[in-house]
């Protein structure tokens, strides 16, 4: 009996170490259930740099997924202890994580428990060239006036200076971006033929009804003839800015993959990109975080700009 009971143990812990050798030594492959046409935005957090970034551009994401879904990866060692090294990529559609995986080199990657080598190419480098590419963005100083500018257009990215445009104004008038520097400024791409564009304007008005102070909003239909654009403002009885880019001279300084596409500016600068659309309620919440968010900057940093001011004219001598 005892022999027997002996036996049963010792064939129960094979099964458990075969088990475990199972689990290590099998490929593991990353974000399975994730299809690239349902992410929206990859955010990277650089772990050398200690920055974190936003790619929003339908091809990158979806060269990044792909590259990530096709990785066979074998465990190599614990990877405890080693969060801060290499980018950390989140895969996200709207606010909802999709999944995420800290890429340490081209050929490695750990997530929270193992460090992990493949013979795949792993999208680091690629990875590596956006940051740099955003960063020279985002540390520009030079504004693109798009009245007056012969610059190749690129993908915006947040944090860089958003171009500044005159666009007309269904009604007659002008808006000029650079006009409301010192504000929060939604400038939002759309056209009537697109079902989510008209869908989500509801959002707009409700937020031009909160009556912020430091709030404009320009919806900048693309390229239809300003009769168009005129009919659906008088149908509707929307009272926010809705200009008209009949000749696509401004559409083409901030190119997208698709539309709705909505910029949320403030002190000149693009704070959030969102490319489609929600149903209009949804759509005002996040819309509402993100002018608050940046209104509450901007009055952060214009009571420090006070602070500083008042400690330079006080007068410390005797």
């Amino acid at each position: 009996m005892k022999n027997k009971i002996i036996l049963i143990t010792i064939s129960i812990v094979l099964v458990i170490i075969a088990t475990l050798l199972v689990i290590i030594f099998s490929p593991k492959k990353f974000f399975g259930n994730v299809d690239s046409y349902d992410v929206t935005n990859v955010i990277v957090y650089d772990g050398e740099t200690g920055k974190e970034f936003n790619i929003n551009q339908a091809d990158n994401i979806q060269f990044i997924v792909d590259n990530l879904k096709g990785i066979k990866a074998y465990r190599s060692k614990l990877g405890v202890g080693s969060s801060a090294e290499g980018l950390k990529v989140s895969l996200k559609t709207d606010d909802t994580l999709l999944g995420e995986v800290i890429i340490t080199g081209s050929d490695s990657l750990r997530d929270n428990l193992f460090v992990y080598k493949t013979d795949n190419f792993i999208c680091y480098d690629y990875i590596k060239d956006i940051e740099e590419d955003t960063n020279k963005k985002v540390d520009s100083t030079e504004r693109v006036d798009v009245d007056k500018s012969e610059a190749e257009p690129h993908p915006l990215v947040e944090g860089e200076l958003a171009p500044d445009f005159t666009a007309e104004l269904s009604g007659g008038k002008t808006f000029k971006l650079s006009d409301y520097d010192n504000k929060v400024v939604i400038v939002n791409f759309w056209a009537t033929w697109c079902g989510p564009c008209v869908g989500e304007m509801p959002a707009f008005e409700k937020l031009k009804n909160d009556g912020y102070d430091k709030l404009e909003i320009v919806c900048i239909n693309c390229a239809e003839d300003k009769s168009t654009v005129d009919e659906f403002v008088k149908e509707m009885k929307y009272t926010f800015n809705i200009a008209c880019d009949v000749d696509g001279k401004i559409e083409k300084y901030y190119p997208t993959d698709g539309i709705p596409y909505t910029l949320i500016i403030a002190n000149g600068r693009i704070k959030n990109i969102f490319l489609g659309a929600d149903e209009a309620d949804a759509q005002y919440k996040v819309y509402k975080k993100a002018v608050e968010d940046c209104i509450s900057e901007i009055e952060f940093e214009a009571d420090a700009a006070s602070s500083a001011g008042d400690a330079i004219g006080t007068d410390t001598t005797e």
